[in-house]
């Protein structure tokens, strides 16, 4: 039998209780996207091989997890309520961190 815990309280969530899921996108905002007229009388080839050979020595991880990254959490009812609110009056998450794992 699968047994599924809160991802934000540890507690389990009993067969008989709804569990939610909470998926969560973080991702480059395209809004930011904007070229003046001085940027494209720029060198871009030469800008783009400065980029590419920065972005070698990176952490491929890194830098996808830079662009765009999706959790998705299994939360009870209880915590459900809680988070509900706190979307709803904007308040910050109290939501663990949560470390990625490969």
């Amino acid at each position: 039998m699968i047994q599924y815990l809160c991802d934000r309280c540890g507690n389990e969530i009993p067969p008989t209780q709804t569990r939610f899921s909470l998926n969560m996108q973080l991702f480059a905002s395209k809004e930011n996207l904007y070229f003046s007229e001085s940027d494209l009388k720029k060198d871009l080839r030469a800008e783009m091989d400065q980029l590419i050979r920065q972005m070698e020595r990176m952490d491929p991880d890194q830098l996808n997890d830079e662009v765009y990254v999706r959790y998705e959490f299994d939360v009870c009812s209880a915590c459900r309520k809680e988070l509900y609110f706190q979307f709803r009056r904007r308040l910050p998450l109290d939501f663990p961190k949560i470390e990625r794992y490969n």
